[in-house]
């Protein structure tokens, strides 16, 4: 059996290196504000892509 991944949930792009610092290796981009399963804007879903390494 595979072992579990990380997942972690940001809420912009300042946040990313600490989730990947932090072993994450998945990242769930979202707004809270717009639900507890809400969107982020188009702009902050495309910093955050940048924002991750390949």
């Amino acid at each position: 059996m595979s072992q579990p991944s990380l997942l972690v949930s940001v809420r912009c792009v300042d946040e990313v290196a600490a989730a990947i610092e932090g072993g994450a290796e998945i990242i769930d981009v979202k707004e809270p504000s717009h639900g507890s399963l809400g969107m982020a804007l188009p702009e902050t879903l495309a910093a955050c892509s940048v924002a991750v390494p390949e």
